[in-house]
């Protein structure tokens, strides 16, 4: 039977007078966290043990459906929760369906300020999110041994067919110093239909289901760990950088969490036992480099399986016993060394990339990142077969691109349609493209084809003129505001700018020049970065042409630096 709840919670925690959830054996002491599905409890039990207990309540649910999914995820999860120490451990399940809620007792998160020793009133749970609040980023032996006891976590959850689903900073604890993965009342099984639960800058853009959502979401929270930034800054690189000989290392997890973190699932890591070996080989580098010494001992021998938990050693000092020193880089610094020395180590997790690229005049070690930008929106789509198969141009381009530009992998050409709803500005900017390869109409024609406009419109000059105004607003306007966003978010990018001619000013040579030139008078640092191109034949042309395809490559390789011949 329960233990008698004391008077003065009745009234703080529970809205005066409203009857508090009653748990087995447990006395509810203090109210420590509230989410959209129900709140966590700190709870003594009848032996004096302190606990963290959630309830979940039905009425926070539409219907009865999800409530009872989340009950069932909880029920899967409780055997597994004892069967790996980077799992927060259920201890008890219960329900009250008379009430209408479930709940589940946990064990405790260190206190913050005094570990394991908990005071009622002052507890505050430690979490990952409380271990990032500080202005420096944690340092690599501190680091990395949490992030391989995650990595090995989630493995071996997604071994159990169960994915997370919220994977965040304040859903990692710390008990007796050793990272868990908590809050796991979104659990469930993979590959089910799912709602679009979890935090918006840890969720992937396709949502949650799939455990590659999973790898995506603690790709963000390495982020934190590893580069010391918030995560709305993701992908800039770090403000300061560890001393020069530890740059590599930085290098290679920034390769690690950008492929975790990649828009598209397929290029991601495929597995969360995928990111686990790559980070392991990242440490097992930087174990090498450090030697004996508290880093060689947190981390796993060579060779040890994922499922082996790794603990963050406390309050040790590095094997010298001086902490190495640290040297303040700015940002544009940190980015240059980041793009510069991409070459080596860094493709350690992506060896099929070419390290670098012949380019007349000044030479660069990047490999060129092309984004492709065009719309499957109807009359959008300039050739009959990608019509026949739901393709748009930008599929066209991509097909033509690596075939005959071999300087450019296929693994860095990025197609983004656009859409009505198309709102992927960062997106594109995360890719820190060298080219952005856009068709002029991108904008125009999802809007145009939802008002319904008539196609062709134009049959006199009033009708051409119509049409040319509607296209400033709803084509022109945007598309100068997108060009202008990247090209200053982003210095190095260039820009090739495509048109078919609908507009019949497109066809002159001249009018490309005027409108240049209006784009760089509204965005200066857009000055001598945008090429336009036409490609003829109206609404017939197409990028099969042999001629045009020969113009695209001429521009791209000029744009890119790239010597003439070689595809």
């Amino acid at each position: 039977m329960s233990a008698p709840l004391p008077e003065n919670l009745l009234s703080s925690e529970a809205g005066g007078g409203e009857a508090l959830p009653t748990i087995a054996d447990h006395v509810l002491l203090r109210r420590i966290g509230k989410g959209a599905y129900g709140e966590v409890w700190l709870a003594k039990n009848v032996i004096g043990g302190f606990r963290a207990a959630k309830v979940v309540y039905r009425k926070t649910f539409s219907d009865n459906r999800p409530f009872e999914r989340e009950f069932e995820g909880i029920r899967k999860f409780d055997p597994i929760s004892r069967t790996h120490p980077g799992l927060v451990t259920i201890l008890q399940v219960g329900e009250n369906l008379a009430a209408g809620y479930f709940y589940y007792v946990m064990e405790l998160a260190d206190d913050v300020g005094t570990g394991q020793s908990i005071e009622t009133e002052t507890y505050v749970a430690r979490t990952l999110a409380h271990e990032l609040t500080t202005p420096q980023r944690l340092p690599l032996e501190k680091s990395l041994p949490i992030g391989l006891a995650l990595a090995s976590a989630l493995t071996h959850l997604h071994a159990q067919k169960l994915i997370h689903r919220d994977i965040k900073p304040s859903n990692i604890i710390f008990v007796k110093g050793a990272p868990k993965l908590a809050d796991i009342g979104l659990i469930t099984e993979a590959g089910i239909d799912v709602s679009a639960v979890g935090s918006l800058n840890y969720m992937p853009p396709e949502g949650p289901g799939e455990s590659t959502a999973d790898v995506f979401s603690l790709g963000k929270v390495f982020y934190g760990i590893f580069m010391g930034m918030p995560v709305k800054c993701f992908p800039d690189p770090p403000d300061a950088a560890e001393e020069f000989t530890t740059v590599p290392a930085l290098l290679q997890l920034n390769s690690l969490i950008l492929k975790a973190c990649h828009r598209d699932p397929t290029r991601r890591f495929q597995t969360a036992d995928e990111l686990h070996k790559a980070l392991l080989a990242v440490s097992e580098t930087v174990q090498g480099k450090a030697g004996v010494g508290p880093l060689a001992k947190a981390l796993p021998e060579r060779g040890a399986t994922s499922g082996k938990a790794i603990h963050a050693p406390e309050g040790q000092p590095v094997a010298s016993g001086v902490p190495p020193p640290k040297v303040r880089w700015g940002r544009w610094a940190a980015l240059l060394v980041l793009l510069f020395a991409i070459t080596g180590a860094v493709f350690k997790f992506m060896p099929q990339l070419p390290t670098s690229f012949p380019s007349p005049g000044v030479a660069t070690t990047r490999v060129p990142v092309v984004v492709l930008m065009d719309t499957t929106a109807p009359r959008g789509v300039y050739d009959e077969d990608n019509k026949k198969n739901g393709r748009s141009n930008a599929k066209e381009l991509y097909d033509v691109l690596p075939k005959r530009i071999k300087e450019i992998p296929p693994e860095n050409v990025h197609e983004v349609p656009v859409g009505l709803d198309w709102a992927r500005q960062d997106f594109v900017r995360s890719l820190r493209p060298d080219l952005v390869l856009i068709h002029r109409s991108v904008f125009y024609h999802p809007a145009a084809a939802h008002l319904n406009f008539p196609y062709p419109l134009f049959k006199t000059p009033e009708e051409h003129e119509t049409f040319v105004q509607r296209y400033k607003i709803l084509g022109d306007k945007p598309l100068r505001d997108f060009l202008g966003f990247i090209g200053t978010a982003m210095p190095h990018t260039r820009f090739l700018v495509y048109s078919r001619g609908t507009d019949t000013n497109w066809l002159s040579a001249a009018y490309h020049l005027t409108w240049t030139k209006e784009l760089e008078d509204q965005y200066p640092l857009l000055v001598g970065r945008v090429t336009t191109m036409l490609v003829p034949g109206g609404t017939n042309g197409t990028f099969r042409e042999r001629k045009t395809q020969e113009e695209l490559i001429h521009h791209v390789r000029t744009i890119l630096k790239l010597p003439e011949k070689g595809d």
